[in-house]
């Protein structure tokens, strides 16, 4: 599970004891071959690589973690806003004032289990504002199995973008 926030709700998250910083120390390396010189950036966070897909090429920072749970800065994000990725969902929720003055720990333990259960109070339900799993493909168009042999599968996509293209 992934948050992505701005810098002042990281740094309530910070008040955390058990929160460690990381600040991105590894996320960028040089790319290509040692004869090469060149270097290229070659991003090996695959939750950057999500976000930057689904954002308009926005490069997030890490920013530190808890245990699986991983910190990213993006100050694009309103002060009181942070956005939560579990697996193909993404919840953006709404902080209010009143909730930042609660334990860190505390609030954030009471977010988790919020979405962990399903369970959402009418008050909270304009908190969350979303819970889809972005992606291009139109939903009524079966996606080709990518465990399909490599020729089955290129086959697959052929047949689906013929398909695509009729309903266009």
């Amino acid at each position: 599970m992934n948050i992505v926030a701005n810098n002042f709700m990281l740094r309530y998250f910070k008040k955390i004891s058990i929160f460690t910083l990381d600040l991105g120390s590894n996320l960028k390396g040089p790319q290509g071959q040692k004869n090469d010189t060149p270097f290229g950036l070659k991003i090996k966070d695959e939750f950057i690589k999500k976000y930057q897909s689904l954002n308009n090429n926005k490069i997030l920072v890490k920013y530190g973690e808890i245990g699986t749970l991983k910190f990213y800065e993006d100050n694009s994000l309103s002060r009181l806003e942070f956005h939560i990725y579990d697996k193909e969902k993404i919840y953006e929720i709404e902080t209010k004032e009143e909730d930042l003055l609660k334990e860190p720990g505390v609030y954030l333990t009471e977010v988790l289990q919020m979405l962990e259960d399903g369970v959402v109070k009418e008050e909270d339900k304009t908190r969350i504002i979303k819970d889809v799993a972005y992606t291009n493909m139109p939903e009524n168009i079966d996606r080709p199995d990518m465990a399909l042999p490599k020729d089955q599968y290129i086959e697959a996509l052929i047949n689906r973008r013929r398909l695509m293209e009729k309903i266009k």
